[in-house]
């Protein structure tokens, strides 16, 4: 983890450096993205099968692409009740919260004996995109499917990567909850495409929401305009500003809690002590070596991170 003294002559250099680091890798995929886009757009499933073979290792098929009935009672059958539980209690709590955000229809005569109208209509399809590979989480499926179930959309479906044919029990049962009309067994670019622009088995979506990681991004940006989507998200990026006077390994915690997410997290720790940031520092790469996802936090730790110390 890079240490940037702002009275330094590379200052600028060194924190630009930082900067660019990130979006090279952005741009390089680029091109490996419009390519599989292609793919799938003229050769449909067989593209889908060929890139899940190809980067997740699945054993996916034409056949099983769809997660049926019998594949996901047996997948959630040995889920923790405790966690079915506060699966429910999740699902529940968020759908409370965004019945309050719905908008209503009206329509109102003016003076002029016009009328006048503002018409709420939902959409017809939305896709769900799930990670599946460095982070695959059941809050992902509820905080963008209930959204989607609060403004009445009737068709929800979902894609999930199955890296090796493991899948999340957590997030079949979230999307049961849920109501979700079909469950894909396919992940990153092709996945946006399928959804983008339909396939035999995959039905072409109105809008496609969720998280990702670099090539969905880039995929979700390149089929904005052909299909909706939520928004065009980078890797997660935490700045805590702290001196002496914070909690030295509560701030490293807070460092490490967005560095976990992806390789290109970005975690700054803006300090006017020295002595506080060496610290900080420390004990980030003491907690990195119980960290479950050392790997990834580390090298976003070691390549885009750093401690900016300032005069004040």
């Amino acid at each position: 983890m890079k240490i940037i003294k702002f009275n330094k002559n590379r200052f600028l250099k060194d924190l630009d450096y930082i900067s660019r680091n990130r979006k090279s890798n952005f741009s390089n995929k680029v091109n490996i993205v419009k390519k599989i886009l292609k793919d799938v757009k003229t050769k449909g499933d067989n593209a889908v099968v060929y890139y899940q073979k190809k980067f997740d290792k699945s054993s996916v098929s034409q056949k099983n692409i769809i997660l049926n009935d019998k594949e996901i009672n047996k997948v959630i059958k040995n889920l923790d009740t405790s966690v079915k539980s506060s699966i429910k209690l999740a699902f529940d709590r968020v759908k409370d919260f965004h019945k309050r955000q719905s908008i209503k229809s009206y329509k109102y005569f003016d003076k002029y004996k016009n009328e006048l109208a503002y018409k709420v209509s939902p959409l017809n399809r939305v896709g769900i995109y799930i990670p599946g590979g460095t982070a695959s989480y059941p809050s992902s499926v509820i905080m963008n499917a209930v959204p989607a179930i609060v403004a009445g959309v009737k068709n929800i479906t979902l894609c999930m990567p199955t890296p090796y044919n493991k899948i999340n029990a957590g997030v079949v049962y979230a999307a049961k909850i849920c109501g979700v009309k079909k469950i894909y067994k396919i992940g990153g670019a092709q996945a946006i495409g399928a959804f983008a622009y339909g396939t035999n088995t995959v039905t072409k979506v109105d809008k496609i929401v969720g998280p990702g990681n670099i090539f969905v991004t880039i995929a979700k940006k390149e089929v904005f305009g052909e299909v909706g989507i939520d928004m065009v998200a980078g890797p997660s990026e935490i700045t805590v500003v702290a001196n002496q006077d914070n909690d030295s390994t509560l701030t490293a915690i807070d460092l490490l809690s967005q560095a976990e997410h992806d390789e290109l997290s970005q975690a700054i720790l803006v300090t006017t002590n020295m002595k506080f940031g060496l610290e900080v520092k420390s004990k980030i790469y003491k907690f990195l070596d119980v960290l479950p996802r050392k790997q990834i936090a580390k090298k976003a730790i070691d390549n885009n991170s750093a401690i900016i110390v300032c005069k004040n």
